[in-house]
């Protein structure tokens, strides 16, 4: 993308982008059900998170466990 795109382009790309995340996200759950059935049973034993964290730190090296 060079920032020149029309607002259709940049919507059709977006789209695209995100399509392209959410299949990848769904083979590599499927891969991980196959290799593990009880994987994310597992992981979410004993996890009650009062709030999901989605993102990243702006600063790369700092860890979400260091966020203000």
């Amino acid at each position: 993308m060079t920032g020149q795109e029309q607002p259709k382009e940049v919507r059709k790309y977006l789209q695209q982008s995100h399509d392209r995340i959410f299949e990848n996200n769904k083979k590599w759950a499927d891969e991980m059900r196959k290799k593990n059935p009880g994987f994310f049973k597992d992981l979410s034993a004993g996890q009650a998170p009062e709030y999901l964290w989605i993102g990243e730190c702006y600063l790369a090296h700092t860890g979400v466990t260091q966020l203000p």
